[in-house]
Order: C-alpha cells, then structure tokens, then sequence
C-alpha cells in the first residue's frame, strides 16, 4: 500500500494507545499486554507474517511478562539480507492515581511503525525488513537483560549477521521548541549513527524529505545511548536513530496525544519508509564503523538550527560563534567532543 501516510490512522493509534485500557503499557500488566495485541493486529492488517520464534508473532522476554511483536515484510527475491526498523511501545505505567501515558514516548513511533508498514507493503523490496515494537525499554529494564531489545539481540529469531541497518525511533512525535518558531526549528527531526555505517551519511543525505519534517544529521557520541539502538550498537550493526530530544513533557504524566504534532509525525513516516526504500536498494552489506562518529554533521545541523533560530532568538548568535570553529571539520578532539555534546545539551534544553 503506498502513498502518503495519513494523520487520522496515526492519531487514531496513538491515542488507543494512550487510552484508559492501555494506561501506561508497562510490561505484563493488562493495559501493557492491551497494547501489545493491538499492534500485533495492526502490523498484521498491514501485510505482515510473523517474524519471531517458531514462526510467530510474539517473543516472550522472561522476567516480567513483556512481548516484543516481531513482523515481516518480505523483500522479494533475494531475501538473504534484511534490514530492522524498531519503536519500543511500553511505557512508566501507574504510580497510584497517576497515568504516564507515553504519547511522545512511544506511541507516536509505534503509529510510525505501523504506517511504515502499510506505506511498503506490496513493494519488491531488495531486502526483507522487519518491524519489531520492543518491549521493557523503559527504566528499571533499561540496558538490563529484560530490556526488550537487549533480549532480541541475545536471541534473535533471524541471525544478526544478515541485518544490515537497524532503524529506531523514541520520542519522535512533538515539534521542537513553542509555537511561533520558524517551521526549519519545529520541524527538525535528528538522525544519530550515520558514522556507524560506512556511506549512510551519503545515504541519508540523499533521501529527499517531504514537507513537514527536516531530517537533520547528529552524531551519537554527543548524547548517551538512550534508547533501542543500544543492543545493536553493541553487536556492531550498523544502526540510525531518529529522535526530536527530550522536552518538556518527557517522563510527565503531561505528555499526552493532543501536544503531538501529527503532521510531523506523518511526514516522518513517509521520510522513513523512502529511506527503507534506499537501504534496500543498496548493493552489498554496510560495514559497521567501529567508534564511527558524524562531528561534522552535528556541527552542520547545529548550525542550521542557530541560522534559523537568529530570526527569534539573540542567543542565537552565540552558538554560532562557538561553533564557528569546529566548522568544515570531519573528527574532533576528546575535548571538542564534549565542547560539542554540551552544545547540544544546551540546545535540548532552550528547546525543550
């Protein structure tokens, strides 16, 4: 099914999502397991065969009760290779009478998951892709064995060495910044981990975005490892990830289905299913990069945002200035690098 994403169908999943019956999606709780079977149908309803143990849907994590929903969409005639694309879909759960609901984090990424797949399927892919909503990603199973992607990655149902790129998605669904910001600021969407692979940068760099989204590139040595990608990291596949940052809303029970901004959200779908499009048509395997790193993206895309932010923001020029040194540059010092992540940190933060 291809064609444009459609915002109704995201908003809709987002907000079941987010509803009383799926209230918080901790891992085995009913609302968690509530939500788990609706993304198994969605996936489902989009074309897809199951893709976990033994031919099925699920894949039990032990520990907790969680699932990760594994799904399929097959590539074709040469299936040999295959390419991962993720969204964890639990979140805090309840504390009492209070519900964290998780709209940002993770139901948008998860409805972006569940377009994706309806947008590429019945395309001849040159690779299979999988789909996998992740389970237990939030704390206390974050970067433990019962993290969901953790446990993939030490049982994973197809052989890690014929996933090429792994794709995930956390905290994608809101505009950067208040309203009023100049639509290059609200409409930016970080691309960490092409210094991961040898040419995904260039890869990246070629997938025109449609409006509505403006993909910029970041290195994920500037931030924590703070989502899924982490396991894949660590087993060395190559990997990118898509996030807006933290904002204000993050681990709040505030952070509800009305703030998102579904129009960016969509936008992200279409983006990311042309760059499946492009990764599947890629000749050959990409060859991780040990310790690879994007410097020189980070300060491109810092600077984009500061040219922009300049309209609106005296404070602009500042970042400006500081980054006017690292400018043209491909790798920087250990020190730089942290000049670097502590810029970021302060732009998170102003726009968060």
């Amino acid at each position: 099914m291809s064609g444009r994403a459609d915002p109704a169908r995201i908003r809709a999943l987002v907000e079941f999502l987010c509803s009383p019956v799926c209230a918080g999606r901790a891992p085995g709780t009913p609302e968690g397991l509530a939500a788990r079977d609706r993304i198994l149908a969605e996936l489902a309803g989009a074309g897809l065969t199951p893709a976990g143990p033994g031919g099925e849907w699920l894949q039990r994590i032990p520990g907790h009760g969680g699932h990760n929903v594994l799904g399929r969409l097959a590539g074709g005639a040469s299936r040999e290779r295959a390419l991962l694309v993720a969204a964890h879909y639990d979140h805090l759960g309840q504390r009492g009478e209070e519900v964290f609901w998780g709209a940002d984090d993770n139901a948008a990424a998860v409805a972006i998951l569940v377009e994706v797949a309806r947008l590429l399927a019945g395309e001849e892919l040159g690779r299979d892709v999988l789909f996998c909503a992740f389970d237990a990603e939030e704390p206390p199973h974050f970067c433990m064995p019962g993290m969901g992607s953790v446990y993939y990655v030490e049982h994973p149902p197809l052989p890690l060495e014929r996933i090429d790129v792994m794709l995930c998605m956390d905290l994608v669904g809101h505009a950067l910044g208040p309203e009023g910001l100049p639509a290059a600021v609200r409409d930016s969407l970080f691309v960490l981990g092409c210094g991961r692979g040898a040419g995904l940068a260039e890869l990246v760099e070629g997938v025109a975005a449609p409006a509505g989204v403006v993909p910029r590139r970041m290195s994920c040595e500037v931030i924590p490892a703070l989502s899924d990608y982490y396991a894949f990291d660590r087993a060395q596949i190559p990997f990118l990830f898509l996030t807006c940052g933290r904002w204000e809303h993050y681990h709040q029970p505030s952070d509800t289905p009305e703030k998102l901004a579904y129009g960016k959200i969509a936008a992200t779908a279409e983006w990311l299913a042309a760059t499946l499009r492009a990764l599947a048509a890629h000749p050959g395997r990409i060859d991780y990069v040990e310790g690879g790193s994007d410097d020189r993206g980070t300060v491109e895309s810092l600077q984009a945002v500061a040219q922009a932010l300049g309209e609106v923001d005296p404070r602009a020029e500042m970042l400006e200035l500081a980054l006017a040194p690292l400018a043209g540059r491909e790798t920087f010092s250990k020190a730089e690098r942290i000049q670097l992540a502590q810029l970021v940190g302060m732009v998170e933060s102003a726009l968060s």
